[in-house]
C-alpha cells in the first residue's frame, strides 16, 4: 500500500476519515504513552499543539507545520520554513539543506531527514567505517594477550589447545557503529523509500552486534580526530532511535516521530541568531541558571533560567521568547511576572519580552515595572514582536537588527 502523507498546521483539528481509523488508534496510544502532550484527541479527531514536526505510523505521514503568519494557507512553504529553522537551529546538517536539497529530494518532511541520514551514512561507507581497538575476552588457540589465570585453569585444564585470555582487538564492532546499525536496521523496516537504501547500507555493518541502544548510550560516545566525522551522523541517528516506538500489540502500527516545540524551537532559533551576529565587546549567556529561593533546613533550591543574557558596556539585557502571536494590548500576567523575577534576581537593565511578528516589520513597546517603596525604582520592560520571514524565506537579518534595537 502507498504511503499517505498529510499536512496541518499547530493547533489545527484533523477530522479522522474512516480508513485512517487504524492509524488513529495508534496515534491515541502514543499520545497516551507520552502524557498527552503532543496532542488533544477528541471524537474520531486529533487537534495538535505546538508541537511541529513529522509522525510515521505505519504507511501515514503525518506533518505538522508552524503557522508563521496569520494568512498564509500555503503548506508547502510554510513546510520549507520549518526545514530551515531545523537547519538554522543545527538540527539538520548545515552544509546538506539548502534550496538545492529541496528541490531535489521528493515526499514528506521524513523523507528529507532520512535521505539527508543516509547520505551522510554514504560518506562514511565510503571513507570507511571506522574501527576502533577494545578488550575482548576469549578461550582462544593463540596467546595473543593477558593469560586470565584463574578462568584459563577452569576451562581448559584437560585442554592444552586453549588459551582463556583477554586481548585488544581492532574490529568495527564498537559503541558508535552498533548506534549506527540500529539506526539503518529501523529505516530499513519502514515502509518509506529509504528502506532499500538502508539495507543497502547495513550490509556493509554485518560485522557489527545487533544490539538494542538506550538513551544512555549515546553519552558514552566519544569522539577522536578519526571518528568525529561520524559526530552528525550519530545526533540523527539519536533521533530516529529515540523516537522509534514499535508497538508489540497484535495488529498495531509501529510509530516513528519527529516532534519540535515550537516554544523551545523558537528560542533556540532567535538565541543562534543573536550569537551570530554579535560583534565585540557584546557577551551572550544562553539558559543561565541563577538561584532565586533556597530552604534553610535542607539547603535545596529553585532556579530561574532566562532563554537570553545579552551584556554590552556593563548593561545587561533579559531576552524571553514566547511562540504566540502578541494582540498588541498586554503581555498576560504570567509573562509579566516571569519578566518581573528576572528584572529582580538579575538586576537587568531591561528585561524583553520577544514575540513573533506576523508581518515583516520589526514592532516593539515599552513600559516599565512600578516603583517599589525600598525595594526597587522603575524598571523598563519592552515588548518586541520580530519579523520571521523576509521576501525570499526566513529573515536572516533577526539576529542583528534584535542587537541594533538592544545597543540603540
Amino acid at each position: 500500500m502507498p504511503n499517505t502523507v498529510i499536512q496541518c498546521f499547530e493547533h489545527e483539528r484533523w477530522s479522522v476519515p474512516e480508513e485512517h481509523m487504524g492509524h488513529f488508534e495508534s496515534l491515541v496510544s502514543f499520545n497516551d504513552r507520552h502524557g498527552n502532550r503532543f496532542f488533544d484527541v477528541g471524537n474520531r479527531c486529533i487537534k495538535f499543539r505546538q508541537y511541529v514536526g513529522v509522525i510515521q505510523v505505519g504507511n501515514l505521514t503525518l506533518e505538522i507545520l508552524p503557522k508563521l503568519d496569520r494568512e498564509s494557507g500555503d503548506k508547502k512553504k510554510m513546510r520549507d520554513h520549518l526545514i530551515s529553522m531545523l537547519h538554522r537551529t543545527g538540527t539538520l546538517p548545515p552544509e546538506d539543506v539548502g534550496p538545492a536539497s529541496l528541490h531535489t529530494i521528493h515526499g514528506s518532511l521524513f523523507d528529507l531527514y532520512l535521505e539527508l541520514f543516509l547520505r551522510r551514512m554514504w560518506q562514511i561507507v565510503h571513507a570507511g567505517i571506522p574501527k576502533r581497538y577494545s578488550l575482548v575476552q576469549g578461550n582462544e588457540r593463540f596467546l595473543r594477550g593477558h593469560l586470565l589465570m584463574n578462568r584459563h585453569m577452569m576451562r581448559n585444564m584437560f585442554d592444552k589447545s586453549r588459551f582463556f585470555e583477554e586481548y585488544q582487538h581492532f574490529s568495527k564492532d564498537h559503541l558508535l557503529n552498533q548506534i549506527l546499525k540500529r539506526a539503518l536496521a529501523i529505516v530499513a523496516s519502514m515502509p518509506v523509500k529509504a528502506a532499500r537504501d538502508a539495507r543497502n547500507l547495513l550490509t556493509f555493518f554485518e560485522d557489527v552486534e545487533n544490539r538494542e541502544i538506550n538513551p544512555q548510550d549515546f553519552g558514552r560516545v566519544s569522539y577522536t580526530r578519526n571518528t568525529e566525522c561520524c559526530r552528525t551522523a550519530v545526533n540523527m541517528a539519536e533521533l530516529i532511535i529515540t523516537n522509534h516506538q514499535p508497538d508489540l500489540r497484535k495488529g498495531a502500527m509501529a510509530i516513528t516521530s519527529l516532534l519540535f516545540d515550537m516554544n523551545r524551537l523558537f528560542e533556540i532559533y532567535v538565541s543562534r541568531e543573536i550569537v551570530r551576529r554579535r560583534s565585540a565587546g557584546i557577551q551572550v549567556k544562553l539558559q543561565h541558571r541563577q538561584v532565586f529561593w533556597t530552604t534553610d533546613d535542607t539547603g535545596n533550591g529553585k532556579t530561574i533560567r532566562p532563554d537570553i543574557i545579552v551584556a554590552k558596556d556593563g548593561k545587561t539585557f533579559v531576552l524571553d521568547t514566547k511562540w504566540k502571536l502578541f494582540d498588541g494590548k498586554a503581555p498576560s500576567d504570567a509573562d509579566l511576572k516571569q519578566l518581573y523575577a528576572y528584572s529582580l534576581q538579575l538586576k537587568a537593565d531591561r528585561v524583553i519580552l520577544i514575540y513573533p511578528s506576523p508581518g515583516q516589520d520589526f514592532m516593539s513597546s515599552s513600559g516599565a515595572f512600578s516603583e517599589s517603596d525600598g525595594i526597587h525604582d522603575m524598571r523598563p520592560v519592552s515588548v518586541w514582536r520580530v519579523p520571521l520571514l523576509g521576501p525570499n524565506g526566513l529573515n536572516r537579518n533577526l539576529g542583528r537588527d534584535i542587537i541594533c534595537h538592544l545597543i540603540a
